[in-house]
């Protein structure tokens, strides 16, 4: 009856991610459903519109339902097509899901390896160092020195 048409992950606190829904019978589709986790605990939002009072943001229904228990229904099927969207589609899935919070590392390879090359590169820099001033050194004691 309900699939989830599309998907848009947010994952900026609670919010997962947006989804856009049609429900094939009514021929309709309901668009910026917002996906919710806080702990185990998932759920949907249907659409609200944000607003400013006394410098306060609040959010203002779309959608209502006249009956709670039709309300819950209604979100629970939505929460059962984005379960099988993400089952299909492989998306949204924990190990993919990156918080605000959390570090995201996009550094390059040669970033990543740096602790392996960088001593190599010092030694050999200062290396040539100390072989240059041993040259003039010598040099400047007499001694001479040959290329070979």
């Amino acid at each position: 009856m309900i699939e989830v048409i599309s998907v848009n992950p947010i994952n900026k606190g609670d919010m997962l991610a947006s989804v856009s829904v049609a429900i094939k019978p009514w021929k309709l589709k309901i668009h910026e459903i917002t996906v919710m986790q806080k702990g185990v605990n998932r759920w949907v939002n249907l659409p609200q519109r944000k607003y400013e009072a006394n410098g306060e943001t609040k959010y203002a229904k779309q959608l209502e339902f006249d009956d709670a228990g039709v309300e819950k229904r209604f979100r629970d099927q939505i929460m059962a097509a984005v379960d099988e969207y993400i089952m299909r589609n492989g998306d949204l899935v924990p190990e993919d899901v990156v918080k605000e919070e959390e570090p995201f590392i996009t550094w390059s390879w040669i970033w990543v390896t740096a602790p392996l090359w960088i001593p190599l590169v010092l030694v050999m820099f200062i290396m040539s160092i100390v072989g240059v001033c041993a040259c003039v050194a010598l040099k400047d004691k007499g001694y001479n020195v040959k290329k070979t």
